[in-house]
């Protein structure tokens, strides 16, 4: 299955998903700072958590930045307009 944010995350929501997602861990990771291991640990599982616990397992990264995850083979659903089965005869 392929998924995609949505809303469309702007700059900011997308800054955020990337800090507390894969791209701080591996930040923290990469860098050497007091307590980068134990922020990179506790992105880690914070992640792993975030798959169980959130709604429709979005993950802790995508429930920060208020973002929810759909299938990216659904057709997208414009307000006012029908189905397009509905168009049928």
């Amino acid at each position: 299955m392929r998924i995609r944010p949505v809303p469309r995350p702007a700059g900011g929501r997308r800054l955020v998903r990337w800090a507390l997602g894969s791209g701080g861990w591996s930040f923290a990771s990469a860098v050497t700072f007091p307590f980068s291991g134990v922020v990179a640990f506790v992105l880690a599982v914070a992640a792993v958590v975030g798959l169980v616990v959130t709604r429709d397992r979005r993950g802790f990264a995508n429930a920060v930045a208020r973002l929810g995850v759909e299938d990216d083979r659904a057709p997208a659903v414009v307000p006012g307009r029908a189905a397009q089965e509905d168009l049928v005869d």
